[in-house]
């Protein structure tokens, strides 16, 4: 399977949804009851970083789907890496550089999720837990997105071993295991056996994370019969199927409104995942058709 650019163009429309959420974050740009409306849809933070999971499942497994590839495991080690740390170096030092030279003294006309950063004393012991990367450490007033990359690079530094299982096993038993894993990292939410020292950044939070890869990696591996499946659909039935993923995407997050705990989260994110996931096939099944045009 070659790369799919409309998955990369999916990722950019996330990546793009991602800048949006946080300038609301910074400057609500429009009534909180705009928040329940279809437009959400532009500026869905959160939702986009687990269809972010997704699709690093979803292209990390394409190679494993060769029955004739070799791992080189300090070589996929190495890209990973360069791929996702020394950005994030640059990006990490750059915000400590400007910490230091501008400190934050609050701004009444910005949010007060944009007031709580930078107004904290850093020293270099933070700075080291930052450049490590991996470990649980507070994330939330330096640079406060770091937190999905700590899940990126653990998770990624495992996958060829849950590709294992993936390649082995049928999609029900891989599927459950994902379950079981979303609800150790619930139940240590409710119960408090790991706490996260930053934004959703313990170990066994991490463990919920793996699950939207191993969705990921489920699509690729299925990825023929699924489009088969939704090809044959009638284009009523396959615009009934977005809407859903639609909804899902964007209101799945409502749930917080109702049970407001703090490990409810982990059910909104696989409502999220449901509707990422149809919008992933619906773009591959889209590269298909386009391609059997010319």
């Amino acid at each position: 399977m070659k790369r799919l650019s409309e998955l990369d163009t999916l990722r950019g429309l996330a990546a793009l949804s991602v800048i949006i959420g946080h300038i609301y974050l910074i400057y609500p740009f429009v009534p909180n009851y705009v928040n329940f409306s279809p437009f959400h849809i532009f500026w869905a933070a959160s939702e986009a970083v687990i269809l972010f999971f997704i699709l690093s499942g979803f292209v990390l497994s394409i190679p494993f789907m060769n029955a004739n590839y070799k791992l080189n495991y300090y070589g996929y080690i190495l890209k990973r890496v360069c791929r996702i740390y020394i950005p994030y170096l640059i990006a990490v030092s750059l915000s400590f550089l400007l910490f230091n030279m501008f400190p934050n003294s609050g701004n009444e006309g910005l949010s007060e999720w944009f007031n709580d950063k930078w107004n904290i004393h850093s020293n270099s012991g933070s700075f080291i837990q930052h450049l490590l990367l991996l470990g649980n450490f507070q994330t939330t007033y330096i640079n406060p997105v770091v937190w999905s990359l700590i899940h990126e690079l653990r998770i990624s530094l495992l996958f060829p071993i849950i590709m294992i299982a993936i390649l082995r096993f049928n999609w029900k038993i891989n599927l459950f295991l994902a379950v079981i894993l979303s609800l150790c990292s619930m139940i240590n939410r409710g119960l408090n056996f790991e706490l996260a020292m930053g934004f959703k950044n313990s170990y066994i939070d991490s463990f919920h994370y793996l699950a939207m890869f191993i969705i990921g990696s489920l699509i690729c591996k299925n990825v023929k019969q699924l489009t088969t499946i939704y090809n044959k659909l009638k284009t009523r039935n396959k615009e009934f199927l977005n809407i859903i993923g639609v909804l899902f995407y964007i209101y799945s997050q409502g749930i917080h409104y109702i049970f407001p705990q703090n490990y409810v989260y982990v059910i909104s994110d696989w409502g999220v995942a449901l509707g990422g996931s149809i919008f992933i096939l619906s773009a591959i099944s889209l590269s298909q058709s386009n391609k059997n045009n010319f």
